[in-house]
C-alpha cells in the first residue's frame, strides 16, 4: 500500500489502530490554583485552615497544599464550592445589582 492510499484507509487497516494507554495524572495549573482561591474568597474563608477543611470536604481526601491537587480535581472541587456558596446563602450579585435607590443613570 503507497503513502496515498494510507491516506484513505484509516479506518479499515487495523494495524493503525491504537492502544489506549491509562493517562498519567497531570498536575494543577497557576491559573486553576487562582480560581479555587477566588472561590474561596467568596465563600468568604480568610483563615487557611477554614480553606484546608472546605477544600479536604470537597475533594475528599487530605490536601496539605492546593499544589498537591491535581487537573481532574479542580471542576468536582469547582463546583462544590460554588454549591457551598449557593447553599450558604452568600449573594451572587453585585452590590449594585442589590441597591434600594433609583440612580441618575436609572432615570433616563
Amino acid at each position: 500500500m503507497t503513502d496515498e492510499d494510507a491516506l484513505f484507509q484509516l479506518f479499515d487497516d487495523p494495524s493503525s489502530e491504537t492502544i489506549a494507554q491509562p493517562s498519567v495524572p497531570q498536575p494543577i495549573a497557576a491559573w486553576q490554583i487562582s480560581q479555587i482561591r477566588a472561590a474561596l474568597d467568596s465563600l468568604g474563608t480568610t483563615d487557611m485552615s477554614e480553606r484546608r477543611e472546605q477544600v479536604e470536604a470537597v475533594v475528599g481526601r487530605p490536601v496539605a497544599a492546593l499544589g498537591e491537587l491535581m487537573y481532574d480535581d479542580v471542576r468536582p472541587l469547582l463546583e462544590g464550592l460554588h454549591a457551598r456558596r449557593a447553599a450558604s446563602g452568600a449573594s451572587t450579585t453585585s452590590a449594585w445589582d442589590e441597591r434600594d435607590e433609583e440612580t441618575w443613570i436609572d432615570r433616563l
